[in-house]
């Protein structure tokens, strides 16, 4: 964890964006693995707003699969969560809104098939 942040930070003298996998990997669409709380370290280490992001992509492409399936991958970009929360409140509000918007999108996906 340590690496992480001492990463970020070397970074953060330019203005920077990155892409965090809070589960630490992709997973399959519909799976619930718990979310790893490196998020919420930098989360509060940096004090910066987070733009959590739901995708539908695992439903055209697989995790551990070359097979790409025709469909359209859809990235929504949520809700803007401030810096203040403490990291326990930070976690659970990543995971209850990108898990509910991802369900949503796997849903529309399903559907179009």
């Amino acid at each position: 964890m340590q690496a992480l942040v001492d990463d970020v930070e070397e970074q953060a003298e330019d203005p920077w964006h990155f892409v965090f996998n809070p589960q630490g990997t992709r997973v399959a669409p519909g799976a619930k693995l718990p979310y790893k709380v490196g998020a919420g370290v930098l989360y509060d280490r940096f004090q910066l707003p987070c733009v959590p992001a739901a995708t539908n992509a695992g439903d055209f492409w697989g995790r551990h699969s070359l097979l790409r399936r025709p469909g359209v991958v859809v990235m929504e970009f949520l809700d803007t969560i401030p810096p203040g929360l403490d990291v326990r409140d930070f976690m659970e509000r990543v995971e209850t809104t990108v898990e509910a918007a991802s369900d949503v999108l796997h849903d529309e996906a399903l559907a179009g098939r």
